[in-house]
């Protein structure tokens, strides 16, 4: 039974569960109320809280503190203070400023780091005009670093005026064919060769990896290589996307 209750949440997911708990008993015994079991006193009161504190995820809050009192306490939450929390949920909002970007740049700032002579040289993450046209990919697609430093080099089908890549549907795909899809952009160069073509900027950066020697161009090796020859680390992808940005 215990091994049952303890495989109920994901363990990714169970220290944010178990904080979200904690601040809901802080919080409620701030306002000196008991925090369980959740009345329309405490979970008003504890709403007020989040409201002042400009908590975007309240809904998850309280829906936190609703498994917890069933699940663990084994005590059924009231459909009145359900539709309560509905309620006070879209009041919390409502308070909130509009989101903002998280570290936003202008994309055509790149183009002045984009090198396209030098593409016969064996690619080096450490290289602003080398791990450029690896973000430039990146941006087109919409990639997160860390699907930047898993992609293969398999992942990719490459033609002269295409570009296709394979990647997760979701952050919680592990590999499969039906947590994949296959995105595709084209070339949208016509009498001018632009600098941010993804095509262009992919071409490039395989011609740097075939520089390193046909085993880096196999289907089971990594796009992003880092400076050992194996794979990037998401931390890695982040310091080599900074770079360029400073350059």
């Amino acid at each position: 039974m215990e091994a049952l209750d303890a495989n109920v949440l994901a363990s990714s997911s169970r220290a944010p569960f178990e904080s979200r708990v904690r601040l809901w008993v802080t919080l409620a015994r701030h306002w000196d109320l008991e925090p369980w079991p959740v009345t329309l006193v405490n979970l008003r009161a504890v709403a007020a809280s989040l409201r002042a504190g400009a908590y975007s995820s309240a809904e998850q809050y309280f829906s936190a503190a609703f498994s917890y009192q069933e699940r663990v306490l084994h005590t059924p939450v009231p459909p009145l203070v359900r539709r309560a929390s509905r309620g006070l949920v879209r009041s919390i909002r409502r308070g909130l400023a509009g989101s903002r970007l998280k570290e936003a740049f202008d994309p055509l700032v790149l183009e002045a780091v984009v090198n396209r002579q030098l593409v016969d040289q064996p690619f080096d993450s450490a290289l602003p005009h080398h791990t450029v046209d690896v973000l430039i990919v990146a941006l087109w697609f919409m990639l997160r670093e860390i699907e930047v430093a898993a992609a293969l080099v398999g992942n990719l089908d490459l033609t002269d005026d295409a570009v296709s890549i394979v990647i997760p549907l979701q952050k919680k795909s592990v590999g499969g064919s039906p947590d994949l899809t296959r995105r595709t952009l084209r070339c949208p160069c016509r009498a001018r060769l632009h600098p941010l073509c993804p095509v262009h900027a992919a071409l490039r950066h395989m011609r740097r990896l075939r520089a390193i020697g046909a085993h880096a161009v196999a289907a089971d090796r990594h796009v992003f290589p880092g400076r050992t020859g194996g794979p990037i680390t998401k931390k890695g992808a982040v310091e080599a996307f900074r770079l360029v940005l400073q350059a």
